[in-house]
């Protein structure tokens, strides 16, 4: 599973392709069934496009974790 730990998260935009921020790590979507009930209780579940996603990466992380292609 893919995750990227992310020290912040500005603007949020919601589109067909999203990933799903879960105490701070990125879900894929397709994981994310069985996870809705754990997500309630670790915090707030935001929906988030690929393009803002890789945004935010290369804005607040790209020093701490190495880049990667989103697919």
């Amino acid at each position: 599973m893919e995750k990227i730990i992310v020290q912040k998260l500005h603007e949020i935009e919601e589109k067909e392709h999203v990933k799903i921020l879960l105490a701070g790590q990125w879900i894929l979507e397709s994981e994310i069934a069985g996870l809705r009930e754990k997500a309630g209780k670790l915090g707030e579940e935001k929906k988030v496009s690929w393009e803002k996603l890789n945004e935010i990466f290369l804005k607040e992380v790209q020093s701490d974790i190495h880049p990667f292609a989103f697919a």
